[in-house]
C-alpha cells in the first residue's frame, strides 16, 4: 500500500522533472516536500515500474576549440 502511494509521487516528480530525474534527484525532491522515504525504496520502485533518469552523455559531443596545425584553417 505504502509502495503504491509513494510510487504516485515519484512518478509525478519525475514527470515534472521532464524525465530527467534519476532516483537520487527524485529521492532529493521527495525529501524536500517532506515525504520521509528511504533512497534504496525510490531506486527500487523507479527501476521496477521502468522509470530511469537521462543519461549525463546523451547529445553530450566532443568538439575541438583549438584549431590543429596542418588543419583546413591552417591555409587561410
Amino acid at each position: 500500500m505504502r509502495d503504491a502511494e509513494l510510487l504516485d509521487r515519484i512518478r509525478r516528480a519525475y514527470e515534472e522533472s521532464n524525465r530527467t530525474f534519476g532516483a537520487r534527484r527524485v529521492w532529493t525532491q521527495l525529501r524536500r516536500e517532506g515525504v520521509d522515504v528511504a533512497r534504496c525504496t525510490v531506486e527500487r520502485l523507479m527501476r521496477e515500474s521502468g522509470l530511469a533518469g537521462a543519461s549525463g552523455a546523451a547529445g553530450f559531443r566532443r568538439r575541438n576549440l583549438r584549431p590543429s596545425a596542418g588543419g583546413p584553417s591552417a591555409a587561410v
